[in-house]
C-alpha cells in the first residue's frame, strides 16, 4: 500500500504555499514515503524565494498526522531502526529550515511524530477540537526525531513533564496554556486572517526575528548582540529600498 504524503501548492498571490498531508489510511501515520515527501517540499520551499509563509496543515478535518506507526516502531532494532529515526530526524530539520514563515494549522488529533513535526514550525494555529499527544511514552516509546529537544525550547519542565510523561491527549485549550500553540482559532476565517498577517509585506517582522534567531543561536551574547544589530541594520535598508523602488 503506497504510503501518506506532503503535497505542495501553488504560491497563492499573498506569497503562501501550502503543505497538506494526505494519509494512505485512517491511521494517517508518517511513514518512510511520507516523509520522503516532506523533504520534498522542503526542498522546494528552500530555493522559492517568493514565497514569504508555508503553511502546513493535515487533509483530513479530525486528524493532523499521527507519527511513526507505534507497532513498526517497535519491531524495529539496529541498523533498519536508527535509519527510520534518521529519516524523521533529516525531514524535520528540512521543514525547520525553510526560509519563509512556517506556520502548522491543526484541526484534530495530532500524534507521536506529527507532533514533533508542529514542534518544528515557527508558530502553531489550533482549532478548539485539536488535541496534542505523545502515545509512545505508554509503551516505553522515546521518541527520535528530536521532538523532546524542540519541546523543551517551548514548554516549560512541568509541562514538558505532563506531555512526554503521560502520553495522554492536551486539549486545544490547555496547548494553548503551555506553549505548544500560539493561537486557538474558531473559524477559517479567523485563520485566513491571521495567516494574511504573516505573508507578504505584513510578515516582514516575524522573519526578519527568525533570521536574526537562527543567526544568533549558541553565540556568546557579546557575539549575538553584535550579529542582532548588523541584521536590524540590513532589515531596515531593505525595507527602505522596498518603500522606494527607485532608489537604487
Amino acid at each position: 500500500m503506497a504510503g501518506g504524503r506532503f503535497e505542495l501548492s501553488p504560491r497563492e498571490p499573498s506569497g503562501t504555499r501550502r503543505v497538506r498531508f494526505v494519509p494512505a489510511d485512517r491511521k494517517g501515520v508518517l511513514d518512510a514515503e511520507a516523509l520522503a515527501s516532506l523533504a520534498a517540499a522542503a526542498e522546494a520551499l528552500a530555493g522559492d524565494g517568493e514565497t514569504t509563509l508555508a503553511v502546513l496543515e493535515g487533509a483530513r478535518p479530525d486528524l493532523f498526522a499521527a507519527g511513526a506507526d507505534l507497532e513498526t516502531v517497535e519491531a524495529l532494532s539496529g541498523a533498519p531502526a536508527l535509519d527510520f529515526a534518521d529519516r524523521g530526524r533529516e525531514a524535520l530539520a528540512a521543514w525547520e529550515s525553510v526560509p519563509a514563515t512556517t506556520v502548522a494549522v491543526v484541526r484534530g488529533g495530532c500524534h507521536g511524530g506529527a507532533l514533533d513535526l508542529v514542534l518544528s514550525t515557527d508558530l502553531v494555529l489550533a482549532f478548539p477540537a485539536a488535541a496534542f499527544a505523545h502515545p509512545g511514552a505508554k509503551r516505553g516509546i522515546v521518541t527520535g526525531w528530536a521532538g523532546t529537544v524542540r519541546a523543551a525550547r517551548r514548554l516549560a519542565p512541568r509541562a514538558l513533564l505532563e506531555l512526554f510523561a503521560s502520553g495522554d491527549p492536551v486539549p486545544a485549550d490547555r496547548a494553548l496554556a503551555n506553549g505548544i500553540v500560539d493561537a486557538v482559532v474558531s473559524t477559517d476565517e479567523e485563520l485566513e486572517e491571521l495567516l494574511r498577517s504573516f505573508a507578504g509585506p505584513a510578515g516582514d517582522t516575524v522573519r526578519r526575528l527568525k533570521r536574526t534567531a537562527r543567526a544568533v543561536e549558541g553565540l556568546p551574547l557579546r557575539a549575538a548582540l553584535s550579529v542582532e544589530e548588523a541584521l536590524a541594520a540590513l532589515g531596515s535598508a531593505e525595507a527602505s529600498r522596498r518603500s522606494s523602488p527607485g532608489r537604487p
